[in-house]
């Protein structure tokens, strides 16, 4: 998935008119506890020249990964299994259990997932898109990602998100 964003002048167009560049998300593999991927996005694939199916079960110490351009993630494990109303995650750091993304926000990573932008997700639920974001915010705050792509990825490998 790739998003664009537009920037007017400053590359040589006339003032004012915008200039279309493609952001790429960047390459992620999660991994498991130990070191092998679990899951990886396309741009990982791109970046590795290997099929999510060929990096799937791969010891990630195996791979040739390059440096500082591949975002590896550890998988969130789920101590409160069987535990759903608990509504807590734990952290692969030791750091104290996280709440649990809402339904609602768990639904928006969802659509973001499947590529949906803010206006898209707001359009389909009847939203603001500033709700959107608060959502989209309050979700990776709960996860700990530090990005939209982050917070997807912990929620798709961590199993609170499904892409069917």
């Amino acid at each position: 998935m790739s998003r664009r964003f537009s920037e007017a002048g400053g590359d040589g167009s006339e003032a004012g008119a915008p200039a279309t560049q493609a952001v790429e998300d960047p390459p992620v593999l999660i991994v498991d506890s130990a070191g092998r991927c679990v899951e990886a996005n396309d741009a990982a694939s791109r970046l590795l020249g290997l099929s999510r199916s060929q990096l799937v079960g791969q010891d990630v110490d195996s791979l040739r990964l390059p440096q500082d351009h591949l975002l590896v993630l550890p998988r969130i494990e789920d101590e409160t299994h069987g535990h759903e109303d608990a509504g807590l995650t734990s952290s692969p750091d030791g750091e104290p259990p996280r709440r649990r993304p809402s339904a609602r926000e768990r639904e928006i990573l969802a659509l973001l997932a499947r590529g949906s932008t803010d206006a898209k997700i707001a359009e389909i639920l009847g939203l603001s898109p500033a709700t959107v974001q608060t959502h989209v915010r309050n979700a990776k705050s709960k996860l700990g990602a530090r990005t939209r792509a982050q917070a997807v990825a912990l929620a798709l490998v961590g199993g609170l998100i499904q892409l069917d």
